[in-house]
């Protein structure tokens, strides 16, 4: 399945499960990612 953007932020890459009440996808956020990695520069330097 192909990998979807949600919001311009929020990356889903793959059903985990599914039934009755929804799908769970695996996703991530890739503002928090960009942020956390900037901030872990600025911290060491």
């Amino acid at each position: 399945m192909a990998r979807r953007l949600l919001g311009g932020c929020y990356r889903f890459d793959t059903v985990l499960g599914g039934g009755g009440m929804g799908t769970v996808w695996r996703g991530y956020d890739l503002v928090f990612t960009a942020l956390n990695s900037h901030l872990d520069a600025v911290a060491t330097g």
